[in-house]
């Protein structure tokens, strides 16, 4: 969860108005912040929901009984149990946090969440920009998914123990999949605009670049 917190959190103020780029729906829904609020509350909630029933669950069954009812609701808590699917889950939430620290660090000040050319701005090829041209794009593409997948994986909590087919447990699966899913649509059609606002500002050295680092999000693939 540390990773997902991380990478969801911008790591700089937004940029001033003469410094961010011209907007359109797409970039008006990936500015709002309330929206990156109500997915982290709901990863977060679940994240500590199925904490809570596992340690509830090995200590005191009388002591605990009020967090295993409340928590544990279709549920034996034994049966929350890690599975391959979980790992690959948890793997590609850390590794996609990971990938977007990296990003932070490699391009410092210049890096928000908001599309903008800093007045100051250089272009970055290094780290992780030497690999693909957008990877914090991939970094956040492997957390989100990472983290439904932990999600969906038997043994989880949100599986075993009834939270996807309760009301309030369905609302926050639709509300956390509506979200994400805009949030990647943005972001991949902002990938060309960024590309194209690069080309116009650094020109030769942007198309160098662009032959180096061909793929913009998957090594190899795309």
């Amino acid at each position: 969860m540390v990773s997902f917190q991380r990478a969801t959190t911008a790591p700089n103020p937004p940029p001033s108005p003469t410094e961010s780029a011209a907007s359109n729906s797409l970039e008006c829904f990936l500015r709002q912040r309330l929206c990156r609020t109500v997915v982290q509350t709901i990863c977060w909630t679940t994240a500590l929901s199925e904490a809570a029933v596992i340690v509830a669950n090995h200590f005191d069954k009388d002591n605990s009984s009020q967090i295993l009812t409340s928590l544990a609701l279709t549920c034996n808590p034994d049966t929350i149990q890690p599975s391959p699917m979980f790992f690959l889950g948890t793997f590609l939430t850390a590794f996609g946090g990971y990938i977007r620290c990296r990003c932070y660090k490699t391009m410092g000040r210049m890096f928000t969440f908001e599309m903008s050319i800093r007045r100051d701005h250089h272009l970055v090829t290094s780290g992780p920009y030497s690999v693909v041209r957008h990877p914090s794009y991939t970094g956040i593409l492997c957390t989100v998914v990472g983290f439904l997948l932990w999600n969906l994986s038997p043994g989880s909590w949100a599986t075993e123990c009834g939270a996807l087919i309760s009301t309030p447990g369905q609302l926050a699966f639709w509300t956390y999949s509506l979200l994400v899913s805009g949030i990647c649509v943005g972001l991949v059609s902002r990938m060309f605009k960024e590309d194209e606002a690069l080309h116009e500002r650094f020109g030769e050295a942007w198309e160098v670049w662009a032959r180096a680092v061909p793929y913009m999000l998957i090594p190899g693939v795309y």
